[in-house]
């Protein structure tokens, strides 16, 4: 009794295996036939092919932890300049001198910057511009 071939490629390949694999293990006189080179080809192919995948996931894994951590350092360093400053400022006892700042080709004049209503450091812009004031690098 002949059995219907599976319509799906995968299925016919499958079982095109298990046949190969059982007409391997009953061959003539009882004794096992080896693997032809195209199927040992095939299987070092697809087992390259497994490993490649594999190790491009890993790689990307590490590069993007690599990248996290610098960016939390880097966060963490500006935090702590940003402390650094507030504390400095809050123990100041007057800081409306007027200062000219120049910093990567751009200049921002600090005028009146503690005033009655309190702190204004709105003139130094973001993170990012505050931390290249104080000499840091900073990537967003």
């Amino acid at each position: 009794m002949k059995q219907t071939s599976p319509s799906s490629p995968w299925l016919r390949l499958l079982n095109w295996f298990q046949w190969r694999f059982k007409s391997r293990q009953t061959a003539r006189f009882g004794k096992n036939r080896g693997f032809t080179l195209i199927e040992l080809l095939v299987a070092s192919l697809l087992t390259s092919v497994v490993i490649l995948i594999s190790w491009n996931g890993v790689i990307s894994a590490m590069t993007m932890s690599q990248v996290a951590e610098v960016r939390s350092a880097r966060q963490s360093e500006l935090n702590k300049a940003l402390d650094f400053m507030t504390n400095e400022i809050r123990m100041a006892r007057s800081i409306n001198q007027s200062e000219t700042l120049t910093a990567n080709g751009t200049t921002v004049t600090l005028e009146n910057v503690a005033t009655s209503g309190g702190i204004d450091l709105t003139a130094l812009g973001n993170y990012g511009t505050i931390g290249l004031y104080l000499g840091t690098t900073y990537q967003s």
